[in-house]
């Protein structure tokens, strides 16, 4: 058994491989996207008038908490006009 240098068994211990370094920048995307996802409905949400959304928007602020179901069904469902862009004031 050889025995690598100090420095070397340093910088070799420190280095992530690729494949998981990858991942890591995967799971991040989605993450953040998934945070962008739910804060935009909850802005436009908060944004309309109760008569613009299809049943109560309480129901619709706790649905949004259910990771990528709620703002994707609350923009494809909630909304009156699901054509219309996110209102923000």
């Amino acid at each position: 058994m050889t025995k690598k240098p100090a420095s070397q068994a340093a910088t070799s211990a420190s280095k992530t491989p690729a494949s998981k370094r990858g991942r890591e920048i995967a799971v991040t995307v989605v993450g953040v996207t998934q945070i962008a996802l739910a804060a935009i409905a909850a802005a436009d949400l908060s944004h309309r008038r109760s008569d613009e959304v299809h049943g109560p928007k309480m129901v619709w602020s706790l649905a949004l908490n259910i990771p990528w179901a709620g703002p994707l069904s609350y923009f494809a469902l909630g909304r009156k006009d699901p054509t219309s862009l996110p209102r923000f004031k």
